[in-house]
């Protein structure tokens, strides 16, 4: 979109109570001057017969720079940790500063704003939400002044993540659903195959593995609507089409999902190590 402005920069304290992931009310993060975001990604490559046989490229994250002519008091302490410390002036106590130190623990936040554009002569907007970011202090600099003013403000940079897992759009049976590789489905996947879920990912590219996957993610599926209807890997495995490329159509979404809820899991556990250090 051929963006114009860039207006109404928020945050909300992020929360994530057993999966449910609510925000706190926003607060201003400072009157938007510029926002840059990049996605980083994770790859991989497979070689067969001395040539790549598989690709693999996923979103997972990115980093986020956001300017603002100045942030307020009540973001630098919701995003960096900072407290409020009141000083004494001239024996009163109405001089408020903030204080970072070393031990300030910063939390995550949902960051938002919205960028008019224009599109054949049509007012329009483009709204962009990060989900999870986590953002640092920005780098200071000071400029003693002379016959040109130069108006020197802050740019705060964070890394955000994907905290969403992905999700494929799927017929089975006659029956359209929307497939997602959760922590039931490893949990199934691993009881599968006698509690060893490295086997799992060991035969994750052989067919029968798919099936497992795919099982598991149907009843997943059906579950989550409260059905009671279920399948077991051998009624599935004959409903499936054997054509190579529907077996390669397969493949290639049971990786891409499975590949999500990994990813995933890792930054889950990430997160739960810092906890442990900063508490």
């Amino acid at each position: 979109m051929p963006a114009i402005d860039l207006r109404g920069i928020k945050i909300g304290e992020y929360k994530n109570n057993d999966g449910t992931v609510t925000y706190e009310t926003p607060i201003s993060m400072g009157e938007a001057m510029t926002a840059q975001l990049e996605l980083t990604f994770a790859e991989g490559r497979l070689y067969s017969e001395s040539r790549l046989a598989e690709y693999i490229k996923l979103a997972t994250g990115g980093t986020v720079s956001i300017g603002v002519k100045y942030i307020p008091d009540a973001a630098q302490k919701l995003m960096y940790g900072a407290s409020e410390k009141t000083r004494t002036l001239n024996g009163s106590n109405n001089a408020k500063s903030l204080l970072s130190t070393t031990k300030d623990i910063a939390k995550y936040v949902g960051m938002g704003f919205y960028a008019p554009d224009m599109i054949d002569g049509v007012n329009k907007f483009t709204a962009v939400f990060v989900y999870k970011v986590l953002f640092g202090p920005p780098s200071r600099a000071f400029k003693t002044k002379d016959n040109t003013i130069t108006f020197q403000t802050p740019t705060t940079t964070g890394e955000f993540m994907d905290i969403r897992l992905k999700t494929a759009p799927y017929t089975f049976d006659g029956q359209e659903m929307t497939l997602c590789c959760n922590m039931n489905v490893l949990a199934d996947v691993q009881e599968y195959f006698d509690g060893s879920f490295g086997r799992a990912l060991e035969k994750r590219r052989t067919l029968k593995a798919n099936i497992v996957f795919l099982t598991a993610m149907i009843n997943d599926y059906f579950d989550s609507i409260g059905s009671a209807k279920r399948y077991d890997v051998r009624e599935v495995g004959r409903k499936l089409p054997t054509s190579p490329a529907a077996t390669r159509e397969l493949s290639d979404m049971i990786t891409c999902l499975v590949s999500s809820a990994l990813l995933q899991k890792d930054k889950n556990e990430d997160d739960e190590e810092k906890n442990l250090i900063t508490t």
